[in-house]
């Protein structure tokens, strides 16, 4: 065995070999990796990771995200000059009051709501040699925004008049309770569901039982109820929106007086009166709801009040809903204009 003072001093050289080794290997190195970065494109990026908003990358995800607030001589312009002009909505947006100003300002008659029916298109192509400029529907699902993005021309102008969807639902059943429910000469409202709502009708009140009308009409999301916002802008409506860049217009359902005005101007000047159908949700009659927990009654209007919140949780009414973040990014732009209206 080596004496300790012979140990220790091999001990130290090697020490020493192994700091001299690593200090001429680690340039080398260096230089390697500078000399194969240095051939790298000029265009090369590291990748980055996937927005979280979805996976698209930031740069699409923000360019989807784009809007910008319209004014109303803005929007003057836009009905002055488009040759075409396709006017989309959900139920109690304003619709009805839009589609039959559209019908008498451009002297047509076509089926309502034929734009939701592909197989009419044809025949309304060929329903005469000059086609009205100006065309308006309530779109049942995404099929119709989706089909009009896709198809329409550089000249041409959609308009999707929105309403948020919570109100939305709110004023279609008081619609369809007013209206179909309560009124027995509805023609288009199914007489079971009608006979198993309604508890009495005269004159002056309007019952209906609570159990049917949240099983039979709400859940079943029956005529008007079903018809929503949140069947029209959909994950698949804004792929389509970002793949095709139409001309779209996003108009909140209050301003559509304003649109009926502009219309009037360039299409019939004659006839700018401006139509109002269906704007009162609160007949002559008071409508009660027969409660289930308690045997008692209270209006239809103070139900609402008290349900509105759940109903959409409770019944699942958005079971289907997608990309609700970018709806509601949209009502904030749309609401913070002045002109409520923003272009996508």
């Amino acid at each position: 065995m080596l004496p300790l003072s012979v140990t220790t001093k091999v001990a130290v050289v090697t020490s020493l070999l192994i700091l001299q080794c690593t200090l001429v290997i680690i340039p080398i190195i260096k230089m390697i990796n500078t000399d194969k970065l240095q051939q790298l494109p000029p265009d090369f990026t590291m990748p980055t990771s996937k927005s979280s908003f979805g996976d698209e990358d930031n740069s699409k995800t923000n360019h989807q995200n784009k809007s910008s607030c319209v004014s109303i001589d803005a929007i003057d312009e836009l009905i002055a000059t488009m040759k075409a002009i396709f006017i989309i909505m959900p139920a109690k947006a304003a619709g009805s009051s839009i589609k039959y100003f559209i019908k008498r300002c451009t002297n047509q008659s076509y089926p309502d709501n034929f734009m939701n029916n592909e197989k009419f298109y044809p025949h309304f192509l060929m329903s005469s040699l000059k086609l009205p400029p100006i065309i308006a529907s309530h779109s049942y699902s995404d099929e119709l925004l989706i089909h009009t993005i896709q198809h329409a021309t550089k000249s041409s102008l959609i308009v999707y008049i929105h309403r948020e969807e919570t109100d939305r639902l709110l004023s279609s059943i008081r619609h369809v309770v007013n209206s179909g429910i309560c009124n027995p000469k509805y023609p288009y409202f199914d007489g079971a569901k009608r006979n198993e709502t309604l508890v009495s009708r005269n004159a002056t009140t309007c019952v209906v039982r609570e159990k049917s009308l949240v099983y039979a009409i709400i859940k079943e999301r029956v005529h008007e109820i079903g018809i929503g916002t949140s069947n029209i802008l959909t994950c698949n409506s804004y792929d389509a929106i970002q793949e095709n860049a139409p001309n779209l217009l996003v108009l909140h359902y209050k301003q559509v007086n304003e649109l009926q005005k502009r219309i009037a101007k360039y299409h019939c000047p004659t006839k700018q009166e401006v139509l109002h159908i269906n704007t009162k949700d609160s007949p002559t009659f008071e409508t009660l709801v027969a409660l289930e927990s308690t045997n008692t009654m209270v209006n239809l209007e103070e139900w609402l009040i008290q349900k509105q919140e759940l109903l959409e949780w409770s019944l699942h009414l958005k079971k289907h809903s997608t990309c609700q973040a970018k709806t509601r990014k949209l009502e904030t732009s749309m609401l913070t204009c002045p002109s409520e209206a923003i272009m996508l």
